[in-house]
């Protein structure tokens, strides 16, 4: 059929007979000057009996990635389809900013020029696009991207050989290694990846008229952005998946440095509004307070709920408890929230909800730097916690709250320990490298006796009282000088005084008065940021 030319609003079209003569076009035309590598066309050879036609100005943008090309059927029409698309997550907020401290990541990797920004394919104005995790299974378990669906190329222990190949200096051999499994697999992908379209995929909220639905874009990952998510893409792209098939760069670990820069800088510059800090010491009900500050709307952080841990040794989540096995030397607490889940999760709340960069409020209970064993907060958050200076200091409300009122309520909320005498008597040998062995016999004494009263107020004169005291006292101490420190009495933990006699005090000291109305009735102050 030969090459047509047209002229038309001075852009040049070229309208091809086939594929094989664009490539001729692209290699000897004197209209475009471009420098491919012969091999970069031989995978086009399969395309040569496809109809094509394609705008010579956006060929350019694309040269890295013909190979990758694809057709696709539009309107009864073949035409060339999208190549895969690298996207980047250097343009985000912070990504792409020279660290402020030693502990910051480096940034995310750019990509090339023909890179689509992160924000362009996640855009609002657009359907939101599937995401795809081609890690092994232990690696998504450990953490992913919020809302991604796992299709392994590699199982856990076919990936843990090809990667003590390529540690062992091995590289040619557990490439080839790595590949050979991974074509092994796309079978199995590809069937597991129909039978999930439908609503994982292509979820029914996303359909036409007719009611067949639309295909979303497609962002596939794996740990570095490198063969396996390739792997995956390059199939769907040749098999003509009707949207944009997208690879992130760098993978997960681009993801990584991202959510560690964000989470150390939003606290810092993104959350102008002031910080409530909702104090006291252990059994005062302060996660009961903020779980009261949400239900009238407020905006809160509840670290110990994004940790599913209450933060002190007895805090475990108690239905993992109950799966503890004491009978073992090597008995550990259960977790269920590891330290990269935590951090995606608060990463998530705070940069997907755009209420805590409007908030004139933020409330956010008083934790350690430790919230839980396995769970630790950003320097960015530590910091804002513990500031005290007039202007940009932390408020901070002490619950006053008599020690009678505190052991009733920890024997309600910790329950779980005293129907567990073997967690009890493993928890209560965790403490003996801080109590002296008397103390450790005691302990275990009323534990054995079932004098859980006792234990209770032990623990709390002799441990975690003068721990807490040890800690907070000195920021404490420069708040209260500085005006920061408002006391609330509170006579027991109880949700209904919380509610109707502690919220209103709480928000009368946020907010001017003539905002505690609204705040009440659950709608939000004005933002003053």
């Amino acid at each position: 059929m030969g090459l047509q030319y047209l002229s038309q609003k001075d852009e040049l079209l070229v309208l091809a007979g086939s594929l094989k003569d664009l490539v001729a076009y692209i290699r000897y035309s004197s209209i475009v000057c471009l420098n491919f590598q012969l091999r970069v066309f031989n995978s086009l050879v399969i395309h040569t009996d496809r109809h094509v036609t394609v705008a010579c100005a956006a060929v350019s943008k694309v040269r890295s990635n013909l190979r990758f090309f694809s057709c696709s059927k539009v309107n009864g029409a073949l035409k060339l389809g999208q190549c895969i698309r690298p996207v980047t997550l250097a343009q985000e907020p912070y990504a792409s900013v020279p660290p402020w401290n030693i502990t910051i990541p480096p940034s995310p990797e750019c990509g090339g020029e023909d890179s689509v920004a992160w924000g362009n394919l996640f855009s609002p104005k657009k359907p939101k696009p599937c995401i795809i995790d081609v890690r092994s299974p232990a690696e998504f378990e450990e953490d992913h991207i919020p809302g991604a669906v796992s299709l392994p190329v590699l199982d856990n222990r076919e990936r843990a050989y090809v990667g003590c190949l390529h540690s062992k200096g091995n590289i040619l051999k557990a490439r080839i290694l790595g590949a050979s499994l991974v074509c092994g697999n796309l079978s199995r992908i590809l069937q597991e990846f129909a039978s999930r379209c439908t609503d994982e995929v292509c979820p029914p909220d996303r359909a036409e008229r007719n009611g067949s639905p639309i295909p979303p874009d497609l962002l596939i990952y794996c740990w570095r952005g490198g063969q396996r998510s390739r792997s995956l893409a390059v199939i769907l792209a040749e098999i003509g998946w009707p949207a944009s098939v997208n690879v992130l760069v760098g993978g997960y670990k681009s993801w990584r440095r991202l959510v560690l820069r964000q989470l150390d800088a939003w606290p810092r510059w993104r959350m102008p509004g002031q910080v409530w800090v909702i104090s006291g010491l252990t059994g005062s009900g302060k996660s009961m307070v903020l779980e009261e500050l949400s239900r009238v709307d407020e905006n809160v952080l509840d670290l110990e709920k994004l940790a599913d841990h209450k933060g002190s040794l007895f805090g475990a989540n108690p239905v993992v408890l109950n799966e503890m096995d004491c009978s073992s030397t090597f008995c550990r607490i259960p977790t269920t929230v590891n330290q990269r889940q935590f951090e995606s999760k608060l990463h998530n709340l705070l940069t997907t909800n755009n209420r805590f960069e409007k908030a004139s409020v933020v409330w956010i209970e008083c934790e350690s730097r430790s919230v839980g064993p396995l769970c630790h907060l950003s320097d960015g958050l530590w910091e804002r916690l513990r500031a005290a200076d007039p202007q940009t200091g932390a408020n901070r409300i002490w619950l006053d709250i008599p020690e009678e009122a505190r052991v009733a309520w920890i024997l309600e909320d910790y329950s779980s320990f005293t129907r567990n005498p073997k967690a009890l008597n493993y928890l209560i040998s965790l403490l003996a490298k801080y109590q002296p062995a008397k103390r450790i016999a005691k302990w275990r004494e009323w534990a054995d006796q079932g004098d859980f009263e006792s234990l209770v107020t032990g623990f709390l004169r002799d441990h975690y009282d003068p721990l807490y005291h040890q800690s907070r006292d000195p920021i404490l101490d420069k708040a209260r000088k500085n005006g920061l420190v408002h006391h609330v009495n509170l006579p027991s933990v109880d949700r209904s005084a919380i509610r109707n006699q502690i919220i209103p005090q709480l928000l009368d000291l946020a907010y001017p008065s003539h905002n505690r109305r609204a705040a009440l009735s659950g709608m939000r102050a004005p933002s003053l940021a």
